[in-house]
């Protein structure tokens, strides 16, 4: 049976040149998509989610931690509840995994929230903690909920709550007490803002909204939080509660197809001081709302969702189904961009022309600028990924941009950058002007002066809503209303954090490089059949691998592939096919059902993947960066590296094949008919005259002979066999005697046939009589 490290092999060797066990899921990272701050600096990702007992309200938790797509190590610690699964376990881990610095994000609907700051007591980023008292409901039971302090240690106290006889609740039992324990840890940690009024929440509110509307315009949506009876936090929750209502109204009016026309939005909260907010509580909004649609603005679904809000609204007309914020996809993007924010590098470097290397932030360009827009976004970020496609430093007066788009941002961005106006162009494509803008407006071609190399950086449309540019057009021209520009400006926000925080392949397309080999020149440069030698270093073993690669062209940038390698005793072969995708700029692999893509370089091509789950068939469950590529050092050599390092740097596995041709040894029979210089045949074996009188002629005959030689010959004849002498005085050849007769035949050298027909005959002498047999020879003999 095969290993599970010649099932890794064979997995790698199965891609068409990407001979490496380290092509994963994911599509190879653009270089600089995700930078941290220094070096050395290593990020670890903390998701800080309440807790609850019970299992159903923690799993889409878990699920949507699962769900995060980030090159470092995430992990997920709870407040409160979760034992296995505390904060502090959490971080011990972040810590295994040596990382330096843990950007922390509470899973919390709001910021304004005591929870948030024992969070940050827990993570050592305060002292003290207000000591608190709350009555809370935990699954349906009435819970007193106090932070109070014993022997210099900050505790959590829990009192089940019941009614005495006079209906008032009273503590009964004992209290069940857990240590709020600050963290022991050197790394740095940050901690982000909870879930507020992002743009991300306002898409799942629209979505659940959306889900129970039954009419296309009317209906109020009712978004009801827990809320907080602490007055200094509870306005926080209301403006963060009604303007993700708002947006969620305007994702349904101006970006949703089929649009949604809510009647109104209202807000309201489970847990609040309804004597000093009673517009705020839930029953009489529902019963005085116009066709109201109740959406729990709740993490995870559970006794909230489930029980006191559907009995709250008991008896009352309205559509609730009790889905929460998660499972959504949304709620993983979230967390990735809010831990994007933090450990995103907006700086980018060049060379002042003095030979001074200068850092230049995003910050100095807003600066500049005077704020930063979705424009100055845009430039700089198209930028910071086209210097990341030169190999060395660029230089200021050495570079050139052409940009597409007409706005100051880009403009004084583009200026800022290279500290000089006449070295940024901008050529809009046909039909577009300042007012009109497409997404082919947002083009950007970098060119380096010295060497002519350009690199082109363009966004993708995908990042643009429907509608997004004909609603600027009514906001340029002044017929917008005031929805429409409300409508316009969160758009222009969530543009604005995607550029900057997304991935950079999930932002732009990038297309040419620092002499970047052209398309067809890779799939001419690995066409042909080559056969590799080399090894993969795992652990303390060194496994040697050889076989070869069959690259079969199908067009100019196409191609069929077979891959047969040996590692040990174990011989596999592989198929695919690779292609030039236009669309995405990038080479791709495909095998089986899985397309791999990769970036072009000068020499060959790379590519980058995290590998969040490792790579278990080599044991290796951490999770690990792979890089691998391919450089052509030659016509006749060929060098595939390939690494996986984990998050503290360390290389887990590496490994080089070298590529050479196959020369083929084939033999050859050869094999020659040579065609002698004198050569001649005679086809008339037999002549017979007849009966002849004496002293008479015979009627004549031909007797054909062929010059089958290389060179014209003479011929000439004799007798054999004659007795008495009676064909040497009576035969004639060509009217002479047979003594007197002599002909030169040419060479026929397009088949070596050359036929001559002699005249003969007898002239019978008077003395002859009786029967004659005779054989007569011709000599064939060279010309000269």
């Amino acid at each position: 049976m095969e290993d599970t490290r010649s099932k890794a092999i064979r997995r790698t060797l199965s891609t068409i040149v990407a001979i490496t066990i380290l092509v994963s899921l994911i599509a190879p990272v653009v270089s600089g998509a995700y930078e941290s701050g220094g070096a050395d600096e290593k990020i670890g990702v903390l998701v800080v989610a309440h807790g609850s007992p019970s299992e159903s309200w923690c799993s889409p938790v878990r699920n949507a931690t699962d769900e995060m797509d980030l090159p470092y190590p995430v992990e997920l610690g709870f407040l409160e509840f979760v034992p296995n699964e505390t904060i502090n376990l959490a971080v011990d881990r972040l810590d295994d995994a040596g990382v330096t610095k843990i950007i922390a994000v509470p899973l919390f609907i709001s910021s304004h929230s005591s929870h948030i700051q024992e969070i940050e007591y827990v993570l050592g980023l305060r002292d003290a903690l207000p000591l608190t008292t709350e009555n809370v409901v935990v699954e349906g039971m009435e819970i007193e909920r106090t932070v109070t302090q014993k022997g210099g240690q900050y505790i959590i106290s829990r009192v089940t709550l019941e009614p005495d006889t006079d209906g008032d609740l009273q503590a009964t039992g004992h209290p069940e007490e857990d240590p709020l324990v600050p963290v022991e840890t050197d790394s740095e940690i940050v901690l982000t803002a909870a879930m507020d009024d992002h743009w991300l929440m306002a898409g799942i509110v629209a979505d659940r909204t959306a889900d129970l509307c039954t009419e296309p315009e009317g209906e109020t949506l009712v978004l009801v939080a827990h809320g907080t009876g602490e007055e200094e936090n509870f306005a926080g929750w209301v403006n963060s509660t009604s303007s993700l209502a708002d947006q969620a109204r305007l994702k349904l009016l101006y970006w949703r197809d089929p649009a949604v026309g809510l009647g109104g939005t209202k807000t309201a909260f489970i847990h609040h001081n309804e004597t000093l907010h009673p517009e705020f509580t839930l029953e009489p909004i529902v019963k005085n709302a116009t066709d109201p649609v109740v959406v729990p603005l709740m993490v995870s679904e559970g006794y909230f969702t489930g029980k006191m809000i559907p009995g709250l609204l008991e008896n009352l007309t309205c559509a609730y189904d009790g889905s929460a914020l998660t499972p959504h996809p949304n709620v993983a993007e979230w967390i990735e961009i809010v831990a994007a924010e933090e450990f995103t590098d907006l700086t980018l470097r060049i060379d002042d022309e003095t030979g001074e290397l200068l850092d230049i932030s995003l910050d100095d360009v807003g600066a500049a600028h005077g704020h930063i827009c979705p424009c100055v976004a845009a430039a700089f970020k198209a930028s910071q990924t086209a210097f990341l496609a030169w190999d060395g430093v660029l230089a200021r007066g050495d570079l050139e941009i052409v940009s597409a788009h007409p706005s100051d941002g880009h403009n004084e961005t583009f200026e800022y950058i290279l500290n000089a106006s006449e070295d940024v162009t901008v050529e809009l494509p046909e039909g577009t002007d300042s007012v009109n803008l497409t997404v082919e407006n947002y083009n950007y071609k970098f060119i380096e002066k010295s060497t002519g190399d350009v690199v082109v950086v363009s966004v993708n449309e995908e990042l643009f809503q429907d509608g997004f540019f004909e609603m600027r057009k009514r906001c340029k021209t002044g017929v917008a209303t005031p929805d429409e520009k409300s409508a316009f400006k969160l758009a222009k926000k969530e543009l604005k954090e995607k550029i900057l925080y997304l991935p950079a392949e999930e932002v732009f397309k990038v297309s040419g490089g620092g002499g970047a080999l052209s398309p067809e020149e890779l799939f001419k440069s690995l066409a042909g059949e080559w056969a590799f030698e080399g090894s993969m270093i795992l652990g303390n073993d060194i496994i040697p691998i050889n076989g070869t690669r069959t690259f079969t062209s199908t067009g100019p940038v196409s191609a069929d592939f077979i891959v047969a390698y040996k590692m040990g005793e174990t011989e596999t072969a592989e198929t695919g096919s690779a292609w030039w995708d236009g669309e995405r700029e990038q080479l791709a692999i495909k095998e089986g059902d899985e397309i791999e893509y990769s970036n072009l370089t000068s020499n060959g091509y790379e590519s980058r993947a995290v590998l969040k789950d490792g790579i278990p068939e080599l044991n290796i469950s951490v999770a690990v960066v792979s890089e691998e590529s391919l450089t052509i050092l030659d016509d006749m050599t060929q060098v595939m590296k390939w690494s996986a390092v984990n998050m503290n740097g360390e290389t887990l596995c590496s490994g080089k094949l070298t590529f050479k041709p196959v020369a083929h040894k084939t033999a050859t029979t050869l094999t020659a008919d040579i065609i002698p210089a004198i050569s001649m045949t005679v086809p008339t074996t037999t002549v017979d005259f007849g009966k002849v009188g004496a002293g008479m002629t015979s009627a004549n005959q031909v007797i054909t002979v062929v010059n089958t030689g290389a060179s014209s010959a003479k011929v000439s004849a004799m007798m054999l066999d004659d007795a008495g002498c009676f064909y040497n005085e009576s035969l004639r050849l060509n009217g002479g005697t047979i003594g007197g007769f002599s002909s030169v035949l040419p060479s026929d050298t397009s088949d070596f046939i050359y036929e001559y027909d002699i005249l003969t005959n007898l002239v019978v002498p008077d003395w002859a009589g009786g029967k004659y047999d005779g054989t007569i020879l011709f000599v064939a003999e060279s010309e000269s």
